[in-house]
């Protein structure tokens, strides 16, 4: 009798042990989704907000594009699960822009990259194209430490990054008034936004993830 009560303890503690570690599992796997996707992403199954990740581009993008690529992939007008069927998508991002006479406007977007290159292409809530662009990286994000608001002017930004987009390169192009600013898309994941005053002097900066 006392040695089938200790087998007993044994199998219930047995028992109880891999409850626990199936538990576990479960929640590791639940909360860790972006290290086990398939690709391509499954959208009809899962929709798009499933995939969606806050990871910064350096530790979620694992394949690296030629700027050759690149540039046929911004050639092609696909929808998102088209664009994922063709180039599986490794980076799928949202945000929120404010638009005239609209509350706001949901947009998803897509990053590829380069050694030295990003393309990022924008798509609405159903999945259709709403732009792409290819930009140059930059400098990481620790070199723009040096500047600051009320201290730098667009002419010392500009020297220091060349390759960045600058919104008076616009002025070519359009007779409207064009808000000055520059876009730097840094190596090691973050987009600066710089905002100049009318003397071209830096007012406002934004550090974000791409």
């Amino acid at each position: 009798m006392l040695k089938f009560k200790k087998s007993k303890k044994i199998y219930l503690l047995i028992t109880f042990l891999i409850i626990m570690m199936t538990i576990l599992i479960i929640f590791g796997l639940k909360n860790q989704k972006d290290s086990f996707v398939l690709y391509p992403l499954n959208f009809e199954k899962y929709g798009y907000d499933y995939f969606v990740t806050q990871n910064n581009i350096t530790e979620q993008i694992t394949k690296k594009y030629t700027n050759s690529q690149l540039k046929k992939m911004k050639s092609l007008n696909l929808s998102l699960n088209e664009l994922n069927q063709k180039y599986p998508i490794e980076c799928l991002k949202k945000t929120s822009i404010l638009v005239p006479f609209e509350k706001q406007k949901d947009l998803y977007y897509v990053v590829y990259t380069s050694k030295n290159k990003i393309l990022i292409m924008k798509f609405n809530k159903d999945g259709e194209s709403q732009g792409r662009r290819i930009y140059d990286f930059s400098h990481s994000n620790e070199f723009y430490k040096k500047f600051k608001t009320d201290k730098t002017t667009w002419k010392e930004v500009h020297k220091f990054d060349r390759r960045a987009f600058y919104s008076r390169d616009l002025r070519l192009y359009t007779t409207m008034p064009v808000s000055d600013y520059s876009i730097h898309y840094t190596v090691d994941g973050y987009v600066i936004t710089y905002e100049y005053n009318d003397e071209g002097i830096v007012r406002d900066i934004k550090v974000e993830l791409i």
